[in-house]
């Protein structure tokens, strides 16, 4: 009886000791994923600002025009379906060699 209780102790400790391995491993995979996670936060907060100043630069009265000009002409393009879907866009037709 006294042998059986020594052995489940010691089975106890080494699932002890695994644990506690296993426990060590995940923490440092886990700083691993932060550290990732801080550098694409980081990248996002970089290209964030980027975008709110090329938006600024767009919103500046000396390029409504252009801006509305080119909204215009996208909205006109995709009407006219020259997305580059279908058989052969009216675009291509000029360039088709057969």
């Amino acid at each position: 009886m006294l042998a059986a209780s020594i052995a489940v102790s010691l089975m106890l400790v080494g699932t002890l000791g695994v644990l506690i391995s296993l426990i060590m491993t995940d923490r440092a995979l886990l700083a691993d994923v932060r550290s990732d996670v801080d550098g694409l936060n980081r990248q996002i907060r970089a290209a964030t600002a980027e975008q709110e100043r090329l938006d600024a630069v767009l919103r500046k009265p000396e390029n409504a025009e252009v801006l509305e000009r080119s909204v215009f002409l996208n909205s006109l393009l995709y009407r006219k379906g020259i997305s580059g879907r279908g058989s052969s866009p009216t675009w291509r037709r000029p360039f088709h060699t057969t």
